[in-house]
């Protein structure tokens, strides 16, 4: 375990950026000045805690070598990430948030991130490998005028056990994963904003549109099949196109 007292402070050094790995918990209730270097949280035990803080991390990597290892956010939301890598054992977000949208990048490329009643936000998010549970939280991609990228490529995405929602901005040209979702809201920061379908899309909720800033902002299903078992709606300057 690592445990940074009040009023203490672990410096990893700017010059060298050093790396921590530990198998245990983490519990930060001082200054963690993370400069540019990764923590590895790579023990095999389950039932482990990550307590963040004020401070967060730069790079924070889950790679347990049996795969058993777990942890779970708890009594601050780790907001403050720059890079998250589960590529091996399994990262609970809780009731805590976990990224920002504008700057954080996912990647899941062997391990479980399983989201709780907190909202997971990147502004890219790359499913290689491995599992990715959505909470009943938001998964936010992107945000107001910082667009997203959401790729899933291989692994498995559980969009619907927890009724997640995604809420994925563009302001070029994206690709939607041919998922199973619950909720979708697909948002336009530029009217060139243009989302396509990589495949036969699910989605057994809502599908929301939102307003684009000018015309020109569309989903295109070409053609894809896109099923949608709730309500379609879209705002202002977006357009449905199925050709």
């Amino acid at each position: 375990n690592l445990t940074i007292d009040t009023g203490a402070t672990l410096d990893t050094t700017l010059a060298n950026s050093y790396g921590i790995t530990l198998l245990g918990n983490w519990a930060n209730s001082g200054t963690f000045n993370k400069q540019s270097g990764t923590v590895t949280f790579n023990g095999d035990a389950t039932g482990k805690t990550i307590n963040s803080g004020a401070s967060g991390f730069y790079t924070l990597t889950i790679n347990s070598p049996a795969g058993t290892g777990s942890w779970t956010l708890d009594t601050n939301h780790l907001t403050t990430l720059t890079t998250l890598n589960v590529t091996k054992g399994t990262l609970n977000t809780g009731t805590r948030n976990l990224g920002t949208a504008s700057s954080t990048t996912i990647n899941v490329n062997g391990g479980i991130l399983t989201g709780g009643g907190g909202t997971i936000n990147a502004s890219t998010l790359a499913v290689s490998s491995g599992t990715l549970t959505a909470g009943s939280g938001a998964v936010n991609i992107g945000g107001g005028e910082n667009p997203g990228t959401y790729t899933h490529t291989a692994g498995t995405v559980d969009w619907t056990t927890n009724s997640g929602t995604l809420y994925y901005s563009t302001s070029g040209s994206k690709t939607l994963p041919a998922d199973t979702y619950y909720h979708v809201t697909l948002l336009f920061s530029t009217a060139s904003g243009i989302y396509s379908l990589a495949g036969t899309t699910t989605i057994n909720g809502n599908l929301v549109l939102g307003s684009g800033p000018s015309m020109g902002a569309s989903l295109q299903i070409a053609a894809n099949d896109l099923i949608v078992n709730g309500n379609v709606s879209w705002g202002s300057y977006c357009s449905l196109s199925i050709t």
